[in-house]
């Protein structure tokens, strides 16, 4: 057996093997940098016996990795069998094979602004003005757990304070002349 090597560089950029350093990617991202981390071109490695090994290891895989979502459904379909069957531990070792992220939550989803600076506020402290997002509107201390509001004014509070003063009141504790209690129904 001979190994044959090329150090012509002229081959290599007519091959477009080499670039500029934009289409250069780091192998692995979450190591060390070294020179030898990064491949350069458009195509992957020019290594002869790299593309064959590549080339091997998508040969030997049972299933076509293009079809992963079609997989994907006979897995929840099965899974969905071995649900109504009352098998739930074998339902989540089937599912825990499907490669695809589970599916969006389809129920009521709301998001939650800032009632000083009106932008859009994850937990309990706005990340732009640093006051409290949600507040109720009857001790106006920061609402942590429970918690009811309007799905017409928004205005709400702590579940036990809009219990006692739904009990007496019919308008909106904010003062804003909202009907809580008739606008939310459906």
């Amino acid at each position: 057996a001979s190994i044959t090597s090329s150090s012509s560089t002229s081959d290599s950029v007519a091959a477009g093997t080499w670039s500029s350093g934009r289409d250069c990617e780091q192998v692995n991202p979450w190591a060390e940098s070294s020179p030898d981390d990064h491949r350069c071109g458009p195509q992957g490695p020019s290594d002869p016996r790299e593309r064959e090994r590549e080339q091997h290891d998508m040969n030997k895989r049972l299933l076509d990795p293009t079809n992963t979502l079609q997989f994907d459904d006979f897995k929840k379909s099965y899974g969905e069998i071995l649900h109504r069957w009352g098998l739930r531990e074998k339902r989540a070792d089937v599912l825990k094979f499907a490669s695809c992220p589970p599916e969006p939550h389809k129920g009521i989803e709301f998001g939650v602004y800032c009632c000083h600076c009106r932008s859009q506020a994850r937990g309990t402290q706005c990340a732009v003005c640093k006051r409290l997002t949600f507040q109720c509107a009857i001790c106006h201390v920061a609402v942590r757990g429970s918690s009811n509001f309007c799905l017409s004014c928004g205005h709400g509070g702590h579940t036990s304070h809009m219990m006692d003063w739904f009990r007496r009141q019919d308008e909106c504790p904010a003062g804003c002349g909202c009907h809580c209690l008739l606008q939310s129904t459906f």
